[in-house]
């Protein structure tokens, strides 16, 4: 009972009623389900290309493993390696089935344009962007996926609402509630567009920050509807280093409406890793 009475306890068990609903009894699953008894023929899912852009090679298994995970199953990766701490013949520790693309870039290349040509030779009809040091559930690119279908969306996201302070060992949920609307403030790490889109807007602007927020700036100017999900199955890590977004621990205390001691990967629902 006291689990209920707190409200990200609560929106959680709603977040899971609602993933099995869409998933298995939604009309379209139904007819899936029916065809499939039936042995007619059952078209894949959306295909949808994950791309990630790294300069950290001890994060690089570690972003592997988590899409690996992923329950949505057509699914291919794209990995930018940028800057020079990774060797001309770096190789993956860990391959699995998923379809992997390894591009590597040097240092001086721009963020923007590290993004772009690893979009552009994605072949997925989605692009999913995640970032190599944040957490994820196994129902991330599902929960994406499902919400563009049901909000009829060209560009979805979540709102880093969970967020893990490294240096003050606390996670804490800003944003209350903001969630499941039609919205442009959405967390980079967590972005899914239409593949027409991205060529609509040419792909990522050439810049080293703000990539995120120009790509959102641009898709609005193209007229494209966005929706914000709910925000489990992500959590946002801030360390003492550098970031694109610049914010200190200050800035997210001073919205946190809930705060849990160390990381809840639990609570969030996402892969402790």
């Amino acid at each position: 009972v006291e689990k209920i009475k707190n409200p990200s306890e609560r929106e959680k068990i709603s977040v899971q009623l609602r993933r099995s609903v869409l998933s298995n009894h939604s009309s379209s699953s139904r007819l899936q389900q029916i065809r499939k008894v039936a042995g007619l023929t059952v078209y894949e899912k959306s295909s949808i290309s994950i791309v990630v852009a790294t300069k950290r090679p001890s994060m690089v298994d570690r972003i592997v493993e988590i899409v690996e995970m992923q329950d949505y199953l057509n699914l291919e990766l794209v990995l930018a390696l940028h800057g020079d701490s990774f060797r001309e013949d770096f190789e993956l520790s860990k391959t699995g089935d998923l379809p992997i693309t390894v591009l590597q870039f040097p240092e001086k290349t721009i963020f923007g344009k590290v993004l772009s040509e690893a979009t552009a030779v994605a072949s997925g009809e989605w692009i999913a962007k995640m970032d190599d040091d944040d957490w994820y559930g196994i129902e991330h690119i599902s929960d994406l996926h499902l919400a563009a279908k049901y909000s009829s969306s060209d560009l979805v996201g979540k709102g880093s609402e969970f967020v893990f302070l490294q240096e003050k060992d606390l996670t804490i949920r800003r944003d209350l509630g903001n969630s499941e609307v039609e919205s442009g403030t959405l967390a980079g790490g967590t972005l899914l567009i239409k593949s027409e889109l991205m060529r609509e807007v040419n792909g990522w602007r050439e810049l080293n920050r703000g990539v995120d927020v120009a790509l959102i700036k641009d898709a609005q100017l193209a007229g494209c509807r966005m929706w914000r999900t709910h925000p489990f199955g992500y959590l946002l890590r801030r360390t003492s280093g550098l970031h694109t977004w610049e914010a200190d621990d200050k800035y997210f205390l001073r919205q946190s409406e809930q705060k849990w001691d160390g990381i809840a990967t639990d609570l969030v629902g996402v892969i402790d890793n």
